[in-house]
């Protein structure tokens, strides 16, 4: 696999080093003509394209993300008691507030309180 563009996100020194190994074992394989060295290099070879598509993969996942529109550029309302419709981001915000402080409220009378005579102290 021949890379073009050296100067890509996806391209780091890991990378390099492994395309470096990979050949020099085919200049090793290209002088010997051994079955052994041929093999080695294939079989690098073989890593290397595996490592470079992986590589790129990730780097098209990290883009495709930054290219999805912000929270900021998206439509958001919330349905309230089945009838009212909210909008305004900064009510929607407030009424999740008073509905985990609501809900933190009734868990903590819900549970069972034991005496707080237990000493911190391990001895």
């Amino acid at each position: 696999m021949r890379i073009k563009n050296r100067f890509s996100p996806w391209f780091d020194r890991d990378l390099a080093e492994l395309l470096h190994l990979k050949n020099s074992i085919w200049r090793k394989a290209w002088h010997t003509h051994t079955q052994a060295d041929w093999l080695s290099f294939r079989q690098m070879r073989n890593k290397c394209t595996q490592a470079i598509r992986k590589a790129e993969k990730f780097w098209k996942n990290v883009k495709d993300l930054e290219n999805k529109p912000s929270s900021s550029q998206l439509h958001m309302s919330l349905n309230v008691d089945d009838y009212v419709v909210v909008t305004y981001k900064e009510h929607i915000a407030e009424l999740f507030n008073h509905h985990f402080i609501k809900s933190g409220f009734l868990f903590d009378s819900a549970m069972p309180h034991y005496p707080s005579n237990i000493s911190s102290s391990p001895f």
